[in-house]
């Protein structure tokens, strides 16, 4: 559970948010150096995303996408169909989208102490594609923490990388949802360079009982929480937490509409139409 000393934090980047002011104080300066440093962030998997094609998928809710896969019985046929749709799509990989509000987070983990609002908007990145798929490091730095969060719809096994910008302010990315394998590879504490395989991706039921896919998510305040930090959130406090999990396409640079305008209305992409496929 988050400390009392965690949760003034919060609250500090909450009044900043509803001042105008940037939530966490670096953002601006983090995402800054990402965006003026592309040139030098690698892939986080062997695909190059930048060039080949992907698969967004809509997962929000009433979604035929959704609909597709919840009436199939079991995770192993859901597998077969995501990545069919994937192959037939001609893609290298499926893409779930960044600050989408989902109907699939319905363990109690995802319950607030507000009954009337759980969480249910994802702040990462999804990547779809087998499990065994090689993750890669997209920058250098060190292995700030591995865990396994074994829980029926949590991160499953996961690595958590700390970089730090060369204004030397830190930050951290976050590799959801791998395999076991991954527990005995990666080292905390231990360093890596750009290109550094960090882990796999993991199959369910090990993974947290997903389809395979990575979770990648950008992180500039842990929040003392480690490997319980939230990949999704209320949306009424989606504000506070985008200034604290930046849009990951600032390293994986996808050219697609990989984000959600809550705005606009639920399963409405930021910029342009979904590119479906199929």
């Amino acid at each position: 559970m988050p400390s009392p000393k965690t949760d003034d934090r919060f609250a500090r980047y909450r009044l900043r948010h509803e001042r105008g002011l940037p939530p966490h104080p670096a953002g601006p300066r983090v995402v800054g150096w990402l965006a003026a440093n592309a040139g030098q962030i690698g892939p986080v998997c062997r695909y190059d995303l930048t060039r080949e094609p992907v698969l967004i998928f809509d997962w929000t809710a009433g979604s035929a996408d959704l609909a597709e896969l919840e009436a199939l019985p079991d995770k192993a046929a859901q597998t077969d169909r995501a990545m069919a749709r994937i192959r037939e799509a001609g893609a290298v990989a499926g893409i779930g989208r960044y600050r989408e509000p989902r109907g699939i987070y319905r363990t109690d983990s995802y319950a607030t102490a507000d009954s009337d609002e759980r969480r249910t908007v994802h702040m990462g990145i999804d990547i779809f594609f087998p499990a065994g798929e090689e993750i890669l490091a997209p920058l250098d730095g060190r292995v700030h923490l591995v865990a396994d969060n074994a829980a029926d719809g949590d991160y499953g096994p996961l690595v958590i990388l700390e970089h730090a910008t060369g204004e030397g302010d830190c930050f951290f990315t976050l590799y959801g949802h791998l395999s076991p394998e991954t527990l005995d590879h990666a080292r905390p504490g231990a360093a890596v360079r750009r290109g550094d395989v960090i882990g796999w991706c993991g199959a369910p039921p090990r993974n947290g009982n997903w389809v395979p896919h990575l979770h990648f998510q950008i992180i500039l305040d842990l929040l003392d929480r480690g490997a319980d930090i939230e990949g999704v959130v209320r949306r009424s406090e989606v504000g506070v937490w985008e200034g604290l999990f930046p849009n990951p396409n600032l390293i994986l640079r996808i050219p697609a509409a990989v984000d959600c305008a809550l705005e606009d209305g639920a399963g409405e992409p930021a910029h342009g139409p979904a590119a479906m496929g199929v």
